[in-house]
């Protein structure tokens, strides 16, 4: 049912196995010197950025971050208000959404 020499085999269970594809391994599955295990992706670093106040909501209101009157779909050191709430601003850098209430600042 195989060729000679194939690298394929057969479990308990007739699921067939063969070689898997990725990062070399050594002895015992770990990773060969030399290779880099996958890069775990980093969040954004983040712009300071302060919600003051904010007038109205919906797509029709403003919010004040830093200071400057902005509105939804608008920007401020990149980034891009996409919604104003009844008590907080939501925001979007880098693909990564964060809400602000009054007072809060994008800073850890």
């Amino acid at each position: 049912a195989g060729a000679a020499g194939s690298r394929l085999g057969v479990t308990a269970t007739g699921a067939a196995t063969g070689p898997t594809r990725g990062a070399p391994a050594g002895a015992g599955g770990q990773p060969v010197a030399g290779t880099k295990p996958p890069a775990t992706p980093q969040k954004p670093q983040w712009p300071p950025i302060t919600l003051t106040g904010f007038l109205g909501r919906g797509d029709s209101g403003t919010a004040i971050l830093n200071g400057q009157m902005v509105g939804v779909s608008e920007t401020i050191n990149g980034v891009e208000v996409v919604g104003i709430e009844p008590r907080a601003v939501r925001l979007r850098f880098q693909g990564e959404t964060r809400l602000l209430r009054q007072g809060q600042t994008t800073e850890p």
